[in-house]
């Protein structure tokens, strides 16, 4: 009997994601994995030894069938659903210099248990030459376009990271309300469009008469064919000169060209390989060239251009003009009548460094006028520029200085001014209206939710607040999550608050879609971890529709759960917990905990100093799995939970007063009780050196309070034999000169630390009735610098010194995964009772228990030591249900598992 993965059985599906490890352990480092991240979680390559090749794939029951046993077994265990080939090549080239693609094979299983899982399965397979991931190859979104890094405005406002989630829909279109751009007509009738422009030119689907998306001269018929007032208005319309092709007049006569310009700043064809990107990447830009024969710094029927673009109903219009004048009803209607169409308008600041607050009579239009979106002017570190006006109208900044665009004759060139500016509001604009559907309150609201608070930086200036920010825009337009809860809870286990081996870790999460951000469906909440001493549990749960706002809490079997194996020792891991949605939603979390209890207590005692900075930089570097506690923060120690550690380093630092009466009798029970304390502060002799807890518990007597030593050796014989430790330097805390006190060791201790300049002795060590350093002098204040010992090297040696740092080798995991057997059970299906052995070559430890299909031990035959041989098990199952269950073998190189059904 098989599980049929394909069928919806998903407490069955849930239980097999919880028992189901790898055959074998490999000795390739999986941590750099993060399945649907940067591997594949569902799929891995396999290349199929050519004795075996090639497979003759066939399904069953929704899991694959290929006739060798082994790589049967694993499909179905991990219920494996299709097997193809991978490449196109069907059989073994006879030319040996090719490479044999033919027996590469892609399998595709459940993403609950995670690539590693199979490719150690399979790896285990004699069928199999090897297997591994497949990676997700991802675009970065940095456009190749070639003038790209000379556009320091994108990446300021964080564009790259905003294409990651939108390039823009063609759907959109931005209204360039300006000079026109560079389109000019050649002696022959012909005309030829800015490169980096015409590809995103709008192109009127009523007057594109064949729907080829493109204008052509059978388009080109003079009629009006979408009625809306303009004939033949393929791109847009010259309201200046009052024709179908909105040529920038300016550029023609070797002028500003600034609607050109403008154009290429708000959707320059982004991503082409040629010229500059855009900030709506691959938006639509309609053409309306309202320029003035006069000159090129002026722009006429603005307005009229503002009303084409309404009635064509542009998504977005530009605005880079405007004057300092009184409100107008007439452009006032005009601009309410392209509101009405649902149009968005933004428009620049001006330029003429005014604070243009609510008291002043006349105000920079259409800036100014009701739901248009007024954009200011920043620079490269986010201070206003100094042309760029600012007051009480103003919406959004953007940059706008030395901004690189499009220029007449396919050139490109920098301009500055709030021209600039606001188009690359606009374009970012249109590129949010690519992923959701907005109004203008709504759109500008969440523009400056999302934007860069520069008013710290601007505070005389009014209004220089919202500077865009593309990327935190464009991640609002999906759900974002926060873990308002994370903590574990032991099924299990002695509920100490860690994960301890043989203990059963579910996760209490509760998970909130945070406001502002947009609803979820279909929401998705997996666990991973490439940690091979845990066994992930329930890996993947539904969750459903998660509303903005709504938070969501995982209660019983449902929780996200982890098993610690038996043979797992003291160590840091990192679980990922990954989040997808509907829409390609994903979102992933890091949280790193401690599995079991560490060896070691990093007390810090420095009365509210960082010096515990030092040692945890020492202590992570090997890494020395420890736990830490801060006496500010956490309250006063007992001796209790002091015995829990094997080794403890106390540092005091430059704290004054230091160990108080209660600590004292901490240390002394610690001690009493075989512990191994590494003690180092400024002055704690200076304080403490005429007490009896100096003299009996320290063992040393004080004699100097400060020596003025800044280097001291090791004792010659002792444990830093050869070690020079300099005081102070790059790599030390700047206390490491004050108070370096002499001691005299009492009491069974002996010197450990002398100092350099005859002063005495500056550290002792005891090794009798428990381990003792004491240091007269603050450690974090040891350098490394010149040639000198490190600090990381001294700690070390004195851990070691106390407790072997590194565990004794474990039997070679090829070994054991080799050697060590479960045989089949049999008879299996069964009724009452079932046999099965253990085959051992050597001695070893191993446990051994029957699980149900839930997870759930029903049975534990055997936990402990063995010796070589074979050991035979039954199991009486007459008490327990009919179903599925698993006998379960766990040893240091991994687990075995055998599927046996009880009938009755």
């Amino acid at each position: 009997m098989s599980l049929k993965f394909n069928r919806g059985i998903p407490a069955l599906f849930s239980a097999l994601c919880a028992m189901l490890v790898p055959l074998a352990l490999s000795a390739a480092d999986y941590s750099w994995m993060r399945p649907g991240e940067n591997v594949e979680a569902d799929r891995i390559y396999l290349k199929i030894h050519s004795q075996y090749a090639p497979l003759e794939v066939k399904v069953f029951g929704g899991l694959v069938h290929t006739g060798n046993s082994a790589l049967d077994a694993v499909a179905d265990a991990f219920g494996v659903y299709r097997i193809e080939k991978t490449f196109m090549m069907e059989a073994t080239p006879a030319d040996p210099k090719v490479p044999d693609l033919s027996r590469y094979y892609t399998a595709f299983f459940p993403e609950a248990y995670g690539p590693v899982r199979l490719i150690e399965a399979y790896e285990a397979c004699p069928e199999v030459e090897f297997a591994e991931w497949i990676t997700i190859d991802r675009v970065d979104y940095i456009p190749n376009d070639a003038r790209f890094r000379g556009q320091w405005h994108l990446s300021h406002c964080g564009f790259p990271g905003a294409w990651d989630i939108s390039a823009g829909s063609p759907s959109v279109v931005i209204g360039i309300v300006d000079s026109g751009i560079d389109m000019p007509f050649d002696d022959m009738g012909d005309w030829a469009i800015h490169e980096d422009l015409e590809p995103n030119l709008w192109v009127n689907p009523g007057e594109d008469i064949d729907h080829n998306g493109i204008m052509t001269l059978d388009d080109w018929d003079g009629q009006d064919n979408d009625r809306n007032g303009y004939a033949d208005d393929f791109f847009g319309w010259d309201l200046t000169g009052r024709d179908n092709w909105p040529h920038d007049e300016w550029a023609r006569r070797g002028g500003l060209a600034h609607g050109t310009h403008v154009a290429g700043i708000a959707s320059a064809a982004t991503d082409n390989e040629i010229g500059v990107s855009g900030a709506g990447f691959n938006c639509r830009l309609m053409i309306a060239a309202c320029y003035d024969y006069r000159s090129d710094g002026y722009i006429d029927n603005g307005y009229n251009g503002i009303e084409y673009c309404g009635r064509n109903r542009a998504d977005i219009i530009n605005c880079s003009w405007g004057s300092n004048s009184a409100p107008n009803r007439t452009q006032m209607a005009v601009v309410n009548y392209a509101r009405s169409q649902g149009s968005i308008i933004f428009a620049a600041m001006g330029n003429d460094t005014i604070y243009d607050h609510r008291g002043l009579q006349l105000h920079h239009y259409p800036a100014c006028y009701d739901g248009v979106i007024a954009v200011a002017a920043c620079d490269s570190r986010d201070d206003k520029v100094l042309f760029s006006n600012w007051g009480d109208y103003v919406d959004l900044v953007a940059p706008g200085e030395a901004i690189l665009s499009t220029f007449t004759n396919n050139d490109y060139r920098s301009f500055p001014g709030t021209s600039m500016a606001s188009p690359l509001a606009a374009g970012l604009g249109a590129l949010m209206l690519s992923s959701m559907r907005l109004n203008e309150v709504q759109l500008l609201d969440r523009m400056q939710r999302t934007a860069i608070d520069i008013s710290a930086r601007n505070q005389q200036y009014v209004g220089i607040r919202y500077r865009i920010n593309a990327e935190e825009l464009l991640n609002s337009s999906q759900p974002r999550f926060e873990l308002l809860e994370w903590e574990i809870d032991e099924w299990n286990g002695n509920h100490d608050g860690r994960a301890d081996p043989l203990e059963h870790i579910f996760f209490n999460i509760t998970l909130r879609n945070r406001s502002f951000f947009t609803n979820a469906n279909n929401v998705r909440i997996s666990l991973s971890n490439p940690d091979s001493t845990l066994i992930i549990g329930n890996q993947i749960r539904l969750l459903g529709n998660i509303n903005t706002q709504q938070s969501v809490a995982m209660f019983g079997q449902e929780r996200l759960s982890f098993y610690v194996q038996w043979f797992s020792k003291p160590h840091y891991t990192t679980f990922t917990i990954r989040i997808t949605a509907d829409g390609g939603f994903e979102q992933t979390f890091e949280k790193s905990m401690t599995i079991g209890h560490p060896h070691y207590l990093l007390v810090d005692d420095d009365d509210g100093s960082t010096f515990e900075s030092y040692y945890k930089q020492d202590l992570d570097q090997r890494p020395v799995v420890h736990d830490m506690w801060s006496m500010q923060d956490n309250g006063d120690l007992t001796a209790e939970y002091l015995q829990g550690y094997t080794a403890v380093i106390w540092a005091a630092g430059n704290a004054r007063n230091p160990l108080t009466v209660s600590e004292q009798a901490v240390i002394s029970a610690y001690l009493n009780g075989g512990g191994y304390l590494l003690l180092t502060g400024q002055f704690i002799g200076d304080d403490l050196g005429n007490t009896d807890f100096h003299r009996d518990v320290l063992r040393a007597r004080h004699l100097t309070d400060n020596t003025n030593g800044s280097q001291l050796f090791g004792e010659p014989g002792g444990p830093c034999e050869g070690m020079r430790l300099l005081l102070v330097g790059g790599a030390g805390a700047g206390n490491g000169r004050i108070s370096p006190s002499a001691m005299e060791p009492l009491n069974g201790a002996r010197p450990l630390l002398n100092y350099d300049n005859g002063s005495g002795v500056g550290g002792i060590i005891y090794t009798g009735q428990y381990g003792l350093v004491y240091l007269g002098f603050a450690l974090e204040g040891v350098s490394g610098m010149g040639g000198t010992t490190p600090r990381t090297v001294f700690i070390e040696r004195l851990l070691d010194l106390f407790y072997q740092l590194t565990a004794p080798d474990e039997p070679a995991a090829e070994l054991l995964s080799s050697s060590v057997h479960l045989s089949p059970a049999y008879p299996n299906p069964f009724n009452g009772l079932t046999e099965f052995r253990v085959e051992l070559p050597y001695a070893a430890d191993y446990r051994l228990e029957v699980v149900d299909a839930a997870g759930h031990q029903t049975t534990l035959l055997h936990i402990g030591g063995a010796t070589a041989g074979m050991h035979q098990y039954f199991w009486n199952a007459s008490a327990q249900p009919a179903g599925i269950y698993f006998i379960r073998l766990s040893h240091p190189a991994g687990t075995r598992l055998q599927k046996v059904v009880l009938v009755k």
